[in-house]
């Protein structure tokens, strides 16, 4: 692996035996992009494998274009490429209640700032309204010929409305970003909630999802929590949340993929977005 700048870190990295077989013109590389960080995978499509993985963080905003540098150890890109961001704004509209017309007063509800421009998608009974362009994602489709942009929410989204379409469950899905907490509800099979909240403690972690639980009236008791992202075991927001949510579990790795041996040197639940981003472009 060729060593990063100095001004980036490397918070993980791991390949597959099965890496120096792998035809890079015809695998798959999703790149996600959250906070202060990025992480990437590599899937071989002849097996259907994980094979390469990396995240990495910097300090400074400034310098989240030395991110990339990781795509300089590819001698060819691979012929499938995806980015998305977590960092973009967005509003989730009920189908029913969406209006065209009014897609940037939408996003205005939520952001001070005017975007450049504003996407809208369809997401079974939602509509994603998202700022559609940023500095950083403007920079990508100008070094990265042919990538598809997603929007880390329409990734969110879309996973979970497939994996749920035929259940009953309730649940409430948590997954963590450095300061922010990205909450997504489903209720007897449907997808009723998705937002991203930003704390500074540990009780502020915790207000968020009781809050959530509290306009859903859903019972702690009965309802179970799944946490994916940077928590451990050991988190203090994960000790504070036993207090009061009785079942709470952490998120397998999507299971239409296999994955590399040596990923199981961070936790199962860390990369999920990131895999679950590759279900998203199939």
């Amino acid at each position: 692996m060729v060593e990063t700048g100095n001004k980036v870190q490397v918070i993980f990295e791991a390949a597959d035996a099965l890496l120096d077989q792998t035809d890079i013109s015809n695998s798959r590389l999703s790149i996600l992009h959250s906070g202060d960080g990025l992480s990437f995978s590599l899937l071989n499509k002849e097996r259907n494998k994980f094979v390469l993985l990396g995240a990495y963080k910097t300090d400074r905003e400034e310098d989240h274009r030395k991110l990339f540098e990781f795509v300089e150890r590819f001698t060819d890109l691979p012929g499938d490429v995806s980015y998305a961001s977590t960092d973009n704004t967005f509003s989730l509209v009920p189908k029913v209640l969406f209006d065209e017309s009014n897609a940037q007063k939408y996003l205005s509800l939520i952001s001070t700032e005017t975007p450049k421009t504003v996407g809208v998608k369809e997401l079974d009974e939602w509509v994603l309204v998202y700022e559609d362009s940023s500095e950083l994602t403007d920079w990508v489709k100008t070094h990265l010929p042919n990538v598809k942009v997603l929007n880390g929410a329409e990734v969110v989204i879309s996973y979970y409305q497939q994996k749920f379409k035929n259940t009953s469950e309730s649940l409430v899905m948590c997954h963590v970003m450095g300061n922010r907490v990205e909450l997504t509800c489903i209720e007897n099979g449907v997808l009723t909630l998705h937002n991203v909240f930003s704390f500074n403690s540990v009780q502020d972690f915790t207000y968020y999802i009781l809050s959530v639980f509290e306009q859903l009236k859903f019972n702690p008791e009965e309802i179970p929590v799944y946490l994916s992202g940077w928590l451990t075991k050991l988190s203090p927001e994960v000790d504070e949340l036993r207090k009061y949510i009785r079942n709470i579990e952490w998120e397998a790795r999507p299971k239409e993929f296999e994955y590399s041996y040596t990923f199981n040197d961070s936790a199962e639940h860390s990369f999920n977005r990131l895999f679950q981003q590759s279900l998203c472009v199939l």
